[in-house]
């Protein structure tokens, strides 16, 4: 409960609260594990109470009442739980990179010190069709005591902006308020609901100059919320906010300007690179691709999904070891248990059944209690993620769900294997010769 209150409590996304969240789940599952066996356990039994099968009712009560299968179950949900969240979030930035960023454009050039004058016959060059100039800067925002960096948009023709990038979305009428604005400013819907800001509530901005620093001596310009939109395909941030032009060039300076271009269909983006390369050899510029920008996104998020890859399978040996090692232990301790259920009312056939019945309700108690802390865990991590700095959509991954609950049948299966089969190899006799 504590987990949760705090994730809904941190509705500004505050990176300290959204680990302790985090770590409060974790926490929570531990310690509230015997409980939930219990509950399970509880459950199963009304649902079996008119079975005759003594074996099968001493498996369900087995998982509650017994130290080293509750000890088992805690280990394997602690571990399902942590390899769901990697792989929660390596499918996240995967689908990001992957459908969420739209290709507004096919070439762009940047240079240390921008200066659009120096191509002003950009458009004439073979394969251009359209050029579209952005004037970029940074400020340090204030809003509710609370501070961070925003990338402020001068643009001229919002409407023009808009039909340019079609991975922007404008909502209600955002665009109109801009243009009747002097002061105006168009925010990303997450910055909104982070803030409770409204269309017409004010925000403070410090504009920075090219070295970081307050470019009005600490002054900060109050800007008057003109609307939302959707920026995700620009920044996967969400930090990105719009002024108009006139307001940018008084109060701002350029610090990410770049040139963006859209070919024709008739010529590759390859080609009308190497032709603005030529058109332009005296430049300091550079020219990339979209696909070459994509592509070394992707090379990022290939790089970290594979250590999610080599972080899941390292949980998975820790997990396979440290279970193997709980059941070896458990036997041990569980030998005389054996011995006496032998002695008093079971066959060794029985015993094994119980291991098994054990085993499947282990199972079932996972794959329960991992749903419900998954589901859980999606939300409060997602809260996490945001809050370094990723605002990208995470949903519950149902097909990565049911891959680790086929892992956790098997991994359950070949440990119980190694227990049943010690188990039909028992010495009852000198077992219960020290009983």
């Amino acid at each position: 409960m504590s987990s949760i209150g705090i994730h809904f409590f941190n509705t500004q996304d505050k990176l300290q609260l959204a680990l302790v969240s985090v770590l409060f789940l974790f926490i929570a599952i531990v310690l509230l594990m015997p409980i939930l066996l219990n509950g399970i356990s509880r459950l199963l039994s009304i649902l079996f109470v008119k079975t005759p099968n003594g074996a099968l009712k001493l498996g369900i009560k087995n998982i509650a009442n017994n130290k080293f299968v509750s000890s088992n179950a805690s280990m394997i949900i602690v571990v399902f739980l942590l390899l769901l969240m990697v792989g929660v979030t390596g499918a996240g930035i995967d689908q990001y990179v992957s459908k969420t960023i739209q290709q507004d454009f096919d070439v762009f050039i940047t240079e240390p010190e921008m200066d659009f004058s120096n191509y002003e016959d950009l458009e004439s060059i073979e394969g251009v069709a359209e050029v579209y100039r952005q004037f970029a800067s940074g400020a340090q925002y204030d809003i509710q005591g609370e501070q961070d960096t925003f990338v402020v948009y001068g643009v001229e023709d919002v409407e023009g902006f808009d039909q340019f990038y079609a991975g922007v979305t404008f909502y209600e009428d955002a665009k109109a308020h801009l243009n009747a604005l002097e002061n105006g400013v168009i925010i990303d819907e997450y910055q909104a609901e982070r803030y409770n800001l409204e269309v017409g509530d004010t925000i403070l901005l410090d504009a920075l100059d090219k070295e970081n620093r307050s470019l009005h001596d600490g002054d900060l310009l109050e800007m008057e919320v003109a609307g939302t939109m959707d920026s995700v395909s620009l920044s996967s941030n969400k930090d990105i906010v719009i002024t108009s032009f006139d307001y940018f060039q008084d109060h701002f300076v350029g610090m990410f300007n770049q040139i963006e271009v859209k070919t024709n269909d008739r010529v590759s983006a390859d080609v009308v690179k190497n032709n603005i390369k030529h058109h332009y050899l005296d430049s300091e510029m550079t020219v990339q691709t979209f696909e070459e920008l994509l592509d070394s996104q992707k090379a990022s998020v290939d790089t970290l999904v594979q250590g999610i890859l080599m972080i899941v399978l390292l949980g998975l040996v820790i997990g396979l070891l440290g279970i193997s090692n709980n059941l070896l232990v458990s036997f041990l301790e569980r030998k005389k248990e054996y011995a006496v259920l032998y002695a008093v009312c079971m066959s060794r056939a029985q015993l094994i059944s119980m291991l098994f019945y054990e085993m499947i309700m282990t199972f079932i108690a996972v794959v329960i209690i991992g749903l419900v802390g998954g589901l859980t865990m999606n939300m409060v991590w997602t809260r996490f993620i945001y809050a370094v700095g990723l605002k990208i959509d995470f949903s519950f991954n149902y097909g990565l769900y049911f891959v680790l609950c086929g892992a956790v049948f098997i991994l359950l299966a070949l440990s119980t294997m190694s227990v049943i089969r010690k188990v039909a190899r028992l010495d009852v006799l000198t077992e219960l010769r020290y009983e």
